[in-house]
């Protein structure tokens, strides 16, 4: 291709030919409807010129995966293919870089300057039918074009997550930054330990005795709320909301590993010990996000809060006999 020559991709880029450098865009698979005879497992493949990358297979459609997608100068659409298991093509929804993902055809302000969107969030696309057994498709997507700003970049850069993950702290970054207080103060800065905490909160399956599962809500409470870091777990989420006691209650200095369930991919286990030192297992399923993300957010959250307990212990002045 031309654009493989580096003087000719330059050439085309400085004359104006290719509007945009090459470019990275983070988008979230949050589900995809549509109406079928019959229920088989799926997954979004989303391609940008030779550059592709896929969701997971879902049974009922619900992805809430975040996938980065590398996007070359001059491509000019990105596609979103529905694919069943048999990678047969159902549906399908083309994006225009220019005008659905840069917004550079956007309309202008009152002063003359280009009024862009900032972001999509969870907007719902129609797609297009490819097989006659599939109605009505729809897929529902979010993706942000800011980059981090320098004290975000610093903060995540000492976390040293996926892109995937930091997309997502990036966001509770942003949150945090546009909110206020009962006083109509901003709210403080959050450290990295508190950014670690906010993402993990959720909704989950559990599995009781005989594999009974349920629907739960999770989360990381951590000081100054409580005294100590600990994963609580509530029936639902207007509980956590009334500030109603958690029915389970997860000290992360007494976690031993969390790790992902090899057989099945939207499982993973916390492997914990109690106060008598016994080892128990809990048992999770995703639901809002990719069984890898609760994976490794945990698994940094419960690392860093054994780094700093071990800094504050060893800060502490010593006994003299």
């Amino acid at each position: 291709r031309m654009r493989d020559c580096g003087c000719c991709k330059r050439l085309l880029r400085a004359t104006g030919t290719d509007p945009f450098d090459d470019f990275e865009v983070m988008f979230n698979i949050h589900k995809a409807t549509f109406t079928a005879s019959s229920k088989n497992s799926v997954y979004v493949r989303i391609r940008a010129g030779d550059h592709e990358v896929c969701t997971d297979p879902s049974s009922n459609g619900i992805f809430q995966q975040a996938l980065s997608v590398f996007v070359e100068q001059g491509t000019q659409v990105i596609k979103f293919e529905l694919l069943n298991t048999s990678d047969s093509v159902m549906a399908e929804l083309q994006l225009n870089v220019m005008k659905d993902i840069l917004f550079m055809d956007s309309s202008k302000d009152k002063e003359g300057k280009e009024s862009r969107p900032q972001s999509v969030n969870e907007k719902t696309f129609t797609m297009k039918q490819k097989n006659k057994n599939v109605l009505n498709p729809r897929l529902v997507l979010t993706f942000r074009l800011e980059a981090p700003g320098d004290e975000e970049q610093a903060l995540l850069a000492g976390i040293n997550a996926s892109s995937e993950v930091e997309w997502m702290l990036q966001q509770q970054l942003q949150k945090a930054d546009s909110g206020k207080t009962a006083d109509d103060k901003p709210q403080e800065q959050l450290s990295e330990l508190a950014l670690l905490a906010k993402g993990c909160f959720g909704p989950l399956h559990t599995f009781g005795l005989m594999g009974s599962k349920s629907q739960v809500y999770v989360g990381v409470l951590a000081p100054p709320r409580r005294k100590k870091f600990a994963l609580h777990i509530w029936d639902n989420e207007k509980d956590f909301r009334e500030d109603k006691p958690s029915k389970q209650e997860i000290e992360l200095l007494r976690i031993a590993s969390v790790s992902p369930d090899p057989n099945r991919p939207d499982i993973f286990i916390v492997t914990y010990v109690d106060k008598d030192k016994r080892s128990h297992k809990a048992t999770f399923q995703r639901i809002d996000r990719s069984r890898d993300v609760w994976v490794e957010l945990l698994q940094i959250l419960v690392t860093k809060v054994h780094e700093d307990h071990k800094d504050k212990k060893d800060q502490k002045p010593k006994r003299r006999l």
